[in-house]
């Protein structure tokens, strides 16, 4: 699979999506229509980015973006207040925004596999 049709976004009461191991470069916009997923698998793609409008994905509680080429983490996850898992290991990541600290109910962070030359100070801010 190369791409996600904008036609996702019609699945308005979806609430798993596993879209791992497959080729995707990009996500589209509409998936950010899906305001009930709860749980989110993007992983083993070719991911660099996410599109803004999945800051509309309120009810997420479980993002698996590992195995990508993300360099920076998208501002949209920063936005996903309900994230209590989030998996950013084998990317390109060389540092954590301090933004972190947004994800006050996170209690699982995995960041293993890439080029993190330090941690915020606003992890410790997660007590969780």
């Amino acid at each position: 699979l190369s791409s996600l049709p904008a036609e996702i976004g019609e699945l308005r009461r979806l609430r798993v999506l596993f879209v791992y191991r497959n080729r995707l470069t990009e996500v589209p916009e509409e998936l950010g229509a899906c305001t009930q997923l709860e749980v989110l698998s993007l992983a083993n793609n070719q991911l660099s980015s996410l599109p803004s409008s999945l800051s509309n994905l309120t009810r997420l509680r479980k993002l698996n973006l590992s195995h990508n080429l993300i360099a920076h983490v998208p501002g949209c996850v920063y936005n996903m207040k309900t994230l209590v898992f989030l998996d950013l290991s084998s990317n390109r990541l060389e540092n954590l925004a301090e933004n972190i600290q947004a994800l006050v109910e996170l209690k699982i962070l995995i960041m293993e596999g890439n080029s993190l030359h330090s941690l915020p100070k606003a992890l410790c801010f997660l007590t969780r």
